[in-house]
């Protein structure tokens, strides 16, 4: 029941990268909404890495802008803004092409208040 009282506190986030290749070779993860174009490379000076997860499984990336989330409207925001630094170009049959594949994820978090 939505209206039923709840002793939980949620926490929403969202980021939003790129994987990119400008060379056709060496690919790249680019930070959407970083001020900075920060990106995960073989670079080790680079800022975003690549992590693994042992204890929970899976990977993250570490370094990368979270955005938090209050309301669907801020969510559309955040959504916006990377794809406005999303890397694109002009082709034969598409005037705005991506030229990536983009990850936009939400994460929600949720305990107990009293945590």
């Amino acid at each position: 029941r939505e209206d039923a009282p709840t002793d939980k506190a949620h926490l929403v986030t969202a980021s939003f990268c790129e994987v990119y290749s400008a060379d056709g070779v060496r690919e790249e993860i680019v930070d959407l909404l970083s001020d900075a174009r920060a990106v995960a490379s073989g670079d080790d000076s680079q800022k975003i890495r690549i992590r693994e997860n042992v204890k929970e499984g899976g990977f993250y990336l570490e370094g990368i802008a979270c955005r938090e989330i209050a309301s669907p409207v801020d969510l559309l925001s955040v959504l916006r803004e990377g794809q406005r630094k999303q890397t694109t170009l002009e082709t034969t049959a598409n005037e705005c092409s991506s030229r990536s594949h983009s990850i936009f994820q939400i994460t929600v978090e949720c305990k107990r208040a009293s945590e």
